[in-house]
């Protein structure tokens, strides 16, 4: 794809130069010629045709294939001019040097050097927007077929930044179905189609905006059951510690004054504990209680698995 580009206006040499091929051929019409002279003939004449009307790409490509068909040096200046009129101006250049360098191109050296300063100067400057969009295009082209998609992306956006063509839309929408990005990819394929008119889908962009469609709506949510929280368990109370056994000694009676016995210790007289705790009040048992507590934890489930993009 070569976008087009507004041609200066043409000198009489262009006419010229035109002429040149067809007469080059060595086959004048009616005559008998091998099959490549006769391709090589009307590829000139579609070529002729379509620079007249001023689609400079359709004649460069028709020039081309003559060119190849039938190297003959008149065809490089006609390609040089179809690059001129494209803006590659370093390409009209070089033709224009190869073309000076052969017979035909030594005796139309006045007009052919006019047009060489001519792309010389606009070489100079730099390419065109034209150009900078047709080479972005070119490195797209081959990035798309090496399946380096995310890079096609990025020049073809570059590319349709300079030259905004509606075709650039499907090219996009294609990177980026590639890539995953299914409604990016169906709203891409959407202006495609708008921009298309009356024109035949002839690319089916329809039917991969179905697909993308499809593709690019959220999955139903999955329902799970909701399962209860299980009851807590009661956890037996510890049992109290055994009471400390109590010691009691058995003191002895004092002894009387005087010259008097001492009275018989009875089996059955009480007699006062005593306690080995000094100051010790009542005795405490505390009870703990474990209660184990059971929490419920709660799980999500996504679903975001992009489906694998058809093959082109």
């Amino acid at each position: 794809m070569r976008p087009a580009m507004a041609s200066s206006t043409r000198s009489p040499t262009d006419r010229a130069g035109l002429v040149v091929a067809l007469a080059l051929l060595g086959v004048a019409p009616g005559a008998r010629a091998d099959e490549s002279a006769d391709r090589a003939r009307k590829l000139f004449t579609e070529g002729q045709k379509a620079y007249a009307e001023g689609r400079f790409a359709p004649a460069l490509d028709a020039y081309e294939e003559a060119y190849h068909l039938k190297p003959l040096p008149g065809f490089l200046y006609n390609l040089a001019q179809c690059h001129r009129h494209l803006g590659h101006f370093e390409r009209a250049v070089e033709l224009y040097k190869r073309y000076l360098d052969t017979p035909p191109g030594q005796k139309d050296a006045a007009n052919v050097h006019t047009l060489l300063k001519e792309a010389e100067a606009e070489a100079a400057k730099g390419p065109s927007p034209d150009e900078r969009a047709r080479l972005l295009f070119v490195d797209a082209q081959k990035a798309y077929a090496a399946g380096r998609y995310a890079d096609a992306l990025t020049s073809y956006e570059g590319a349709y930044a300079l030259k905004p063509l509606s075709g650039f839309y499907f090219n996009l929408a294609q990177c980026q179905r590639r890539l995953g990005a299914y409604a990016k990819a169906a709203e891409l394929y959407r202006r495609y189609l708008a921009g298309l008119g009356d024109k035949k889908d002839a690319l089916g962009a329809e039917t991969l905006l179905r697909e993308m469609e499809q593709k690019a709506r959220p999955p139903e949510p999955v329902v799970l059951p909701t399962m209860a929280p299980a009851a807590p368990r009661a956890v037996a109370a510890a049992a109290p510690p055994a009471a400390a056994p109590r010691v009691i000694v058995a003191t002895p009676a004092p002894a009387a004054t005087g010259s008097a016995a001492p009275a018989p210790v009875s089996a059955t007289t009480p007699v006062e504990p005593v306690s080995f705790w000094r100051g010790d009040g009542p005795l405490a048992v505390s009870v703990f209680f474990l209660v184990g507590a059971v929490t419920g934890a709660a799980i999500t489930y996504g679903h975001d698995r992009p489906g694998a993009p058809n093959a082109p």
